[in-house]
């Protein structure tokens, strides 16, 4: 990933002011005339440049932890799946710099993706720890202010990852960027949601049939096949929509 140009003096005013300029200059100026049906098609385009290098990936990370729970007697404790989380984290952070790689137009470098991701493993969690607190921080008041601001923080990661921006500073970065255009948006990765919510679906049926007294000794496989199903339905939403979006709303000085 390219070094971040001309480091951004420190403080939220500063980073205001540079996000505010991502609207009207270069690939930047593509945030104004962000549409659903453009988005889509980049995310759509970009899921089948990347499918070769997301999805055994994706399977490589998640898999082993649907195996741990299919020969475990009983559920994994809670610090085990935390864990399991944070290590999945890796395989995430390394496919948002695999797709940065190919919007750029460059040939996907996964050692090079996963090296970057691993560099900024710790700034992404502590954006994503000041991220959840500050929605949380409206939650009490209003669902929708909170659903909203959730929205605006949407390529925080990806600014925390690939600029080498920290927690406060990348949540402001992401807000300025993607002021005026929290319901658009909302309403693209309520898109991307979708096909989780359908895998999640089939997910569940295949756990009750697993459960049930009588189940046939496939239904546990088929269980593992319907969480690996989910966590593939999790790629668009979860790595290549962020991606775009991060793409089109960035500022020339940052390319």
């Amino acid at each position: 990933m390219r070094a971040n140009a001309g480091k951004r003096a420190r403080g939220g005013k500063a980073h205001v002011e540079k996000g505010e300029a991502a609207g009207s200059a270069g690939p930047g100026a593509e945030a104004a005339e962000l549409g659903l049906e453009g988005l889509l098609r980049q995310s759509a385009d970009l899921l089948r440049r990347t499918a070769h290098v997301t999805v055994p990936v994706v399977l490589a990370f998640h898999a082993p932890l649907s195996a741990l729970e299919l020969s475990s007697a009983e559920p994994l404790p809670f610090a085990g799946t935390a864990l399991y989380a944070l290590v999945t984290m890796v395989g995430d952070l390394a496919l948002l710099v695999a797709c940065a790689q190919a919007l750029r137009g460059e040939p996907i470098a996964l050692g090079e993706a996963f090296a970057t991701g691993l560099r900024g493993y710790g700034r992404v969690i502590l954006t994503e720890i000041i991220l959840e607190i500050r929605v949380l921080l409206v939650l009490p008041l209003l669902v929708v202010p909170a659903v909203l601001r959730l929205a605006s923080y949407a390529v925080a990661v990806q600014v925390a990852l690939c600029e080498d921006e920290m927690g406060h500073d990348a949540c402001v970065i992401s807000e300025a960027r993607l002021r005026g255009k929290r319901g658009l948006v909302l309403l693209f990765l309520l898109v991307g949601l979708l096909p989780v919510l359908a895998a999640s679906g089939v997910w569940w049926l295949a756990s009750v049939s697993a459960a049930a007294p009588d189940a046939a000794p496939s239904a546990e496989l088929i269980e593992v096949a319907a969480e690996a199903l989910v966590a593939l339905a999790s790629i668009p939403v979860g790595i290549v929509m962020p991606a775009v979006l991060y793409h089109r709303t960035l500022p020339r000085s940052v390319l």
